[in-house]
């Protein structure tokens, strides 16, 4: 574990005192020892799920509609160029 937590202190560009390294490798021994406890039980058949509640996406169907023209749509710009709307260069 001692290893890993040194590599993981070299990765985030982090010194660590001894103290350290041995507080976070008890920590990170925690942290491994509960994901390693998830294994008992049976997720066969489960769906992955990208949020606890089931929600519809609030999205409005995608269909062709009227836009507005290049002159109405620069009407407000401080500059433009062409059809374009021009901005500060910010590299």
């Amino acid at each position: 574990m001692r290893l890993d937590i040194d590599h993981i202190a070299r990765l985030a560009q982090l010194e660590l005192t001894p103290d350290e390294r041995e507080r976070f490798g008890s920590q990170l021994e925690a942290i491994v020892g509960y994901c390693a406890s998830l294994d008992a039980y049976a997720t066969d058949g489960v769906e992955p799920t990208l949020h606890p509640i089931p929600h519809a996406t609030p999205l409005r169907a995608d269909a062709v509609g009227a836009h507005l023209s290049h002159e109405a749509a620069t009407a407000n710009a401080p500059a433009t160029d062409e059809d374009a709307f021009v901005v500060p260069r910010v590299v």
